[in-house]
C-alpha cells in the first residue's frame, strides 16, 4: 500500500516536472518568438530606410521604392545590393514588357506592327544586354579607377534606355493606338532604366563631395573633352591614336575586301563573318575602292572594329533599302548594327 502510493507520487512528481519542463520552453519559445519578430519588424524598417535613400536621386521614385520594395530579392540595407536589385527588376520588366505585347497588337491585321514588334524585340535584347554588363561591371566596383567605371555604366544605362525609346519610335509610323499601349507597357522598364542611372550618378556624387578641390565628375568631363596635340580626345590610349593619325600606306590591315578579287574577300559582309568576337585589340578591316551594294551589319560582340577605305568618292557601300518597300526605318541603314 505504502510503496503503491510513493510510486503514485514519484509519477505524479514526473508529470509535474514535464509540465513544468513544458511550460517553461513555452514561455522561453514565446519570448524568442517576440524578440523574433521584434528583430524583423527592425529589419524591414531598415530596409525600407535603406530602399528610399537609394531611390532618393531618382526622378520616379514612387516608381522606384514600390519596385524595390516588392521583389523577394529586398531583404538587405545595402545600397550596392539594391541597386543590383534594381538592375534585375528592370531586366525581368522589359521582358514581361515584350513578352505581352504580342497578346494584343494586330499582328495579323497590321504586316508593319508585327515588323515594329520583331524590332522591338531585337531592341529589347540589346537594351537588357547592356543591362547585364552593367550589373556585371557594377558587381566589380574598383575605386582606384572609379572615372572609368561610372562612365561604363553611365553609357551602357543610357544605351539601353535609348534602346527602349528607338523601340517605341517604331510604333509612330503605324496607324491607329499601337504605341500609346506599347508605351504603357515599357513606362515601368524605362523609368526604371532611368532610375538605375539615376542611382549611378548618385554613386559619383557620394564620392565627388567627399574630397577637396576638382570633384570626380568634373574631372572626368574634363578627361572625356579634354584633346592632345594629335587633336584627338584625351580617353583614346596610345596604339589607337597611332592608328587614327597614321596614313594609309602606314596602317597594316588584318582583312583586305576588294570587288576585283585583290583582296581576302569581296564582300564586306563575308569579311565581318571572320572579325574575332569580344576582342580586346583593335582590328583593321580595309576596305579598297569599288562600289559594294551590300547592307553591312556589325553585330554587337564585334568591339574595337576600325573601317578604312580610299576615300568617300572612291570606296562607297550602298544598300537601296527603304521604308516604302517594307523595310523599318530601324534597319534600312546601310551600315549598322
Amino acid at each position: 500500500m505504502e510503496e503503491n502510493k510513493k510510486g503514485r507520487n514519484i509519477a505524479f512528481l514526473a508529470v509535474s516536472s514535464l509540465v513544468l519542463v513544458a511550460m517553461v520552453v513555452a514561455i522561453t519559445i514565446g519570448s524568442q518568438d517576440s524578440e523574433a519578430e521584434n528583430e524583423g519588424q527592425d529589419s524591414i524598417v531598415a530596409s525600407r530606410k535603406a530602399i528610399e535613400a537609394v531611390c532618393q536621386p531618382t526622378t520616379y521614385k514612387e516608381t522606384c521604392v514600390k519596385s524595390l520594395s516588392s521583389s523577394n530579392a529586398t531583404h538587405s540595407t545595402d545600397p550596392r545590393d539594391l541597386i543590383q536589385v534594381a538592375f534585375n527588376v528592370t531586366i525581368n520588366d522589359i521582358r514581361a514588357s515584350i513578352k505581352n505585347s504580342s497578346l494584343f497588337l494586330n499582328l495579323k491585321d497590321d504586316p508593319r506592327s508585327k515588323l515594329a514588334l520583331e524590332n522591338c524585340e531585337e531592341l529589347a535584347n540589346q537594351a537588357i544586354d547592356d543591362l547585364r554588363r552593367t550589373l556585371s561591371k557594377f558587381k566589380d566596383f574598383d575605386l582606384m579607377d572609379l572615372d572609368n567605371w561610372l562612365d561604363d555604366l553611365k553609357t551602357w544605362l543610357s544605351g539601353s534606355l535609348t534602346y527602349q525609346e528607338t523601340c517605341l519610335s517604331g510604333f509612330q509610323e503605324i496607324p491607329g493606338n499601337e504605341e500609346k499601349r506599347m508605351r504603357e507597357l515599357l513606362t515601368k522598364s524605362m523609368e526604371m532604366t532611368s532610375n538605375a542611372l539615376a542611382m549611378v550618378t548618385g554613386i559619383s556624387s557620394l564620392f565627388t563631395d567627399a574630397e577637396a578641390g576638382p570633384t570626380n565628375s568634373e574631372a572626368s568631363k574634363r578627361r572625356l573633352l579634354a584633346y592632345n596635340r594629335e587633336n584627338l580626345p584625351g580617353w583614346i590610349n596610345s596604339g589607337r591614336r597611332r592608328l587614327l593619325t597614321a596614313s594609309l600606306d602606314e596602317v597594316k590591315p588584318n582583312l583586305i575586301v576588294a570587288k576585283d578579287g585583290s583582296g581576302n574577300y569581296t564582300s564586306i559582309n563575308d569579311a565581318l563573318k571572320n572579325v574575332p568576337i569580344k576582342s580586346d585589340q583593335t582590328f583593321v578591316l580595309y576596305i579598297k575602292e569599288g562600289v559594294y551594294e551590300e547592307q553591312v551589319t556589325i553585330y554587337r560582340n564585334i568591339t574595337h572594329l576600325t573601317m578604312i577605305g580610299d576615300g568617300s568618292n572612291k570606296t562607297k557601300i550602298t544598300g537601296w533599302l527603304n521604308f516604302i518597300d517594307g523595310i523599318s526605318t530601324y534597319h534600312t541603314a546601310t551600315v549598322g548594327e
